[in-house]
């Protein structure tokens, strides 16, 4: 999604909201078979103070299938996560780490958006809470009953 603050500021506007999906690559999923569900759905408002400064922030739900890390069970879950994001313009020469960096009064919210999912995504999801895992022996999946092994 690219924003043209220019337009924004011609049309009397200094705060817009906007809704959108968004296609996330399977790559920034890296649990174990992991995959994103369908799009991300990101809703956030832009509000431009100043002529080289402009706030971004809203939340981004999506939805993940991936493998349970200790039994390789099917797992689906949804997160939602908030953001609130700086972007400063290129010719600032504010070179702030912990801010965007825009120019030619666009902003492209695909890096923002794919960091943010990254940085939520966890490392590990179960299929319940207490599951069991697989047996270090013979590999059967100890939430289905005990498998006989005599494990040391």
């Amino acid at each position: 999604m690219i924003i043209d603050l220019r337009a924004l500021l011609r049309r009397g506007l200094t705060e817009q909201s906007f809704d959108f999906e968004f296609s996330v690559g399977d790559e920034l999923c890296l649990l174990p078979g992991g995959r994103f569900d369908g799009q991300a759905e990101v809703s956030c408002t832009v509000e431009i103070p100043s002529e080289d400064k402009t706030f971004v922030f809203g939340s981004i739900r999506y939805r993940v299938s991936a493998e349970c890390s200790r039994c390789l069970a099917p797992v689906s879950f949804e997160r939602v996560v908030e953001f609130d994001e700086t972007f400063v313009d290129s010719k600032s020469g504010n070179a702030n780490p912990d801010c965007y960096v825009y120019s030619n009064d666009k902003i492209d919210l695909t890096e923002m958006v794919e960091q943010t999912i990254l940085t939520d995504m966890p490392y590990a999801v179960l299929c319940k809470e207490d599951c069991k895992g697989l047996c270090p022996e013979c590999g059967h999946n100890l939430n289905d009953g005990d498998c006989g092994c005599e494990i040391l």
